[in-house]
Order: C-alpha cells, then sequence, then structure tokens
C-alpha cells in the first residue's frame, strides 16, 4: 500500500505543477514591480533630436533660397518700374533721363521719374546716355547686380543670381 501511496502522492503533485503551468495567472510567485510609464528612454531621445535638427537644417537652406528669389523679383520688378518709368519721361520730353550723367540717390530717382522705389535692400543707380538717346539702370546687393538697358528691355543679372 504505501507504494501506492508513493505513486497517487507523486501523482497528485505532478497534476498540480501541470495545473499551475497551464495556468499563468494562478502561479504562486514573487511580486513583480510594475514597468514604470513616466519617461522616454535615451536612444528614443536621440533619435528624436536627430530628426529634429535634419528638418531645422533643410528648412533653414530652403528659407533662405527661397528669400534671395524674393529679393530678385523686388530688384526686376523695380527696375521693370524704372523701365516703364523712362518710356513714359521719354514721351514727355523726347530724352531720357538723366542726360549724361549718372543718379544713385533713391529721391533724386524717385522724383525725377515719379515712381516710388524703396532702398532698404537694393542700391539703385541710372545712367544717362550723351543727350539722351539711351539709359541704363541698375540693382546691386550682396554680390549681385541686376541691370536694364534702354535697348535690351529685360532685366540681365550677374553674379550670384536666383
Amino acid at each position: 500500500m504505501k507504494e501506492n501511496r508513493g505513486f497517487s502522492l507523486l501523482l497528485t503533485r505532478f497534476a498540480e505543477g501541470w495545473l499551475l503551468r497551464s495556468r499563468p495567472q494562478e502561479r504562486r510567485c514573487l511580486p513583480q514591480p510594475e514597468p514604470s510609464l513616466a519617461g522616454f528612454t535615451l536612444v528614443e531621445l536621440m533619435v528624436v533630436i536627430i530628426i529634429i535638427s535634419i528638418l531645422a537644417g533643410v528648412s533653414v537652406v530652403s528659407y533662405s533660397n527661397t528669400k534671395e528669389k524674393s529679393l530678385d523679383k523686388e530688384a526686376t520688378s523695380a527696375l521693370v518700374l524704372i523701365r516703364n518709368a523712362e518710356r513714359q519721361y521719354y514721351a514727355r520730353f523726347e530724352r531720357f533721363w538723366p542726360s549724361g550723367t549718372t543718379v544713385t540717390t533713391i529721391a533724386q530717382i524717385n522724383g525725377n521719374l515719379t515712381i516710388d522705389l524703396s532702398a532698404a535692400n537694393w542700391a539703385f543707380g541710372v545712367t544717362g546716355g550723351a543727350a539722351g538717346i539711351t539709359y541704363n539702370a541698375s540693382a546691386t546687393r550682396a554680390g549681385r547686380t541686376w541691370r536694364i538697358s534702354g535697348l535690351t528691355g529685360n532685366p540681365t543679372c550677374s553674379g550670384t543670381c536666383f
């Protein structure tokens, strides 16, 4: 009987172990600390910082190129304004302004051609040919110059233009 009793005890213990393994929620073990959800890992923070720095670098380059393009458009539109004002001056006085001289002050350019240029971003100059037959106008800024002539009619750039 003792052998039978030992076998049944072994069988009972085996069954209890099998039940505990098959149902993990019933296992008896030491309490585990709950994972902390309060912060980020260092790797996650570094990845975010790298992504933000790449996006910032791309956006700064794009912004500066867009700004320079808009400044070039400002120069070309101002030179077209000077061209149209010179044509009106020629229609009125049968010569271009200034006759045989160069004018670089905005007040004189605005006053004689009756236009409203701003010298905030560009330095403008108008040179008149001898006897008022032709004129040249220019807008200069930071290593580039836009020019327009009474003969060509369209602004052209020399230097690094956008």
